[in-house]
């Protein structure tokens, strides 16, 4: 059984999903090559740093809060030296500045920077950024593009298109995100329709209002198309303010889409899956995925390994 741990950013991001148990493991097992000491260093994550002391990453929660002196296990900023003591029951990681142990409570200013990531968000951000899972309701009620300025089929960047049904109080240089309907997600057992793929192909911000309206597009991942729906741009709506977390429950989906439609999966690649807020996930529960391996049947328990 192939296994890998991913976590939900805003699509839920990257077979079968299963919550292990390791929120109420005793036993946190430490790797032989952990580093005695650390210095946190800019362009680290929590998921990296994690990977360097635990054969499980998704332990560092309980590795960092067996030290009560540490009140938030998710804040490491740049600078910051971490210390292993692995000789106690649970081991520990004492947080210090300089060779100063951080006792708590007290006040801390970090006027420069800013704590590290859970994850590298800028890698993933330009994927976030170019899909969106949305109801049929979404694309029905959505201004969309009636013609092209230039008066050819298709429009880049620089160009200006003629949009229908914008809110009348939009103001001339609002930012909308371009997209085009990329086709339905499905339940694989149930066959329900769970939403709508909605493929950004660029930006345009608006120039003139009126019916139609008149835009500047800014940027493009695609050709716009007369037809491709405009929607809030969603650009800053991605933060790197979120933790590690358990769903509240046990929860079980399936992988239904990856983006741009590859087929093999890797570390930061952006999926969709058959679960989502109404199941109980939130923004930074992690799950496991487990993949299913060759049948290998076995005469002698008669069952299938994976």
């Amino acid at each position: 059984m192939i296994k890998k741990r991913f976590c939900v950013v805003a699509m839920l991001v990257a077979a079968q999903l299963a919550i292990p148990q390791w929120a109420v493991a005793s036993v946190i097992s430490i790797k032989p090559n952990a580093p005695k000491v650390y210095t946190v260093e800019p362009g680290d994550t929590l998921i990296g740093i994690a990977a360097r002391y635990l054969d499980d990453a998704s332990d560092w929660p309980l590795l960092m809060k067996s030290n009560p002196q540490i009140t938030n296990p998710y804040r490491l900023y740049p600078g910051e030296v971490l210390t292993l003591d692995n000789q106690n029951d649970p081991p520990q990681i004492t947080v210090s500045e300089g060779g100063t142990i951080k006792l708590s409570p007290q006040i801390r200013s970090y006027p420069l920077n800013r704590p590290i990531p859970m994850i590298p968000l800028d890698v993933i951000k330009p994927f976030l950024n170019a899909a969106l899972v949305i109801n049929e309701d979404g694309f029905k009620s959505a201004p969309y593009v009636v013609a092209h300025a230039n008066k050819y089929i298709t429009t880049g960047a620089g160009d200006e298109i003629y949009v229908m049904g914008l809110p009348p109080a939009t103001k001339r240089g609002t930012e909308f995100a371009i997209f085009r309907e990329g086709g339905a997600y499905t339940d694989p057992t149930t066959k329900q329709v769970l939403g709508y793929s909605a493929i950004n192909v660029g930006f345009a911000e608006v120039e003139k209002m009126g019916q139609p309206a008149t835009l500047l597009v800014t940027e493009t991942t695609r050709e716009v198309l007369t037809g491709d729906n405009l929607l809030p741009s969603n650009r800053a709506q991605f933060s790197n303010d979120f933790y590690p977390s358990l769903p509240n429950g046990s929860i079980k989906g399936q992988i239904i889409s990856v983006l741009d439609g590859t087929t093999q999966i890797s570390q930061y690649q952006v999926v969709v899956i058959d679960r989502g807020r109404l199941n109980g996930l939130r923004v930074g529960n992690l799950l496991d995925v487990y993949q299913l391996g060759p049948a290998n049947s076995n005469a002698k328990c008669n069952s299938m390994n994976r």
